[in-house]
């Protein structure tokens, strides 16, 4: 969908706490779950082997049926049980990572489309600024000296801060 050209929106006190409360009781609730932190770094996160697209029915294959099948060739260290289990988390787990991300996603075009049309208002005040600061136009030499470095920012560096 393209910008919304129109936006005009912001949260009302009660919306930014119900979705804050929200938010901190599903991270709360998913501690819960989790139990003990789980933090890995992004070399254990690319260096794990994990279960693709390639091995997902491998995997299913192996906990929903076969372990049922040949409880005598399972594995030492995770019980049938343990694999039913983490299998079924992690099944659930890719629902709500989806949710989530969709949830991100939502936030994140707002956002967008909100700071689109914030600098579009700074440009226009910044013009207009230019266009009327020799015309003794109250106001527009200092609207101009703050913005004038508005198109001057070197990518990655914070904008200078005007006391």
């Amino acid at each position: 969908m393209p910008l919304i050209e129109s936006l005009n929106i912001n949260y009302t006190p009660a919306q930014k706490t119900a979705i804050e409360t929200a938010l901190d009781t599903a991270r709360t609730e998913l501690e819960t779950v989790i139990g003990q932190p789980l933090n890995l770094s992004d070399q254990e996160r690319g260096d794990t082997p994990s279960v693709d697209v390639q091995r997902e029915s491998f995997v299913r294959e192996a906990i929903e049926t076969l372990a049922i099948q040949y409880p005598t060739l399972l594995g030492p260290e995770i019980t049938a049980s343990q694999a039913d289990k983490l299998w079924k988390f992690r099944n659930s787990s890719i629902d709500l990572l989806t949710r989530a991300d969709a949830f991100r996603d939502l936030l994140t075009d707002a956002i967008i489309n909100a700071e689109n049309l914030c600098l579009k208002f700074t440009e226009d005040l910044r013009t207009n600024a230019q266009r009327f600061k020799d015309r003794n136009v109250p106001g527009a030499d200092v609207v101009w000296d703050a913005l004038e470095g508005l198109h001057e920012v070197t990518p990655g560096e914070p904008p200078p801060v005007n006391p």
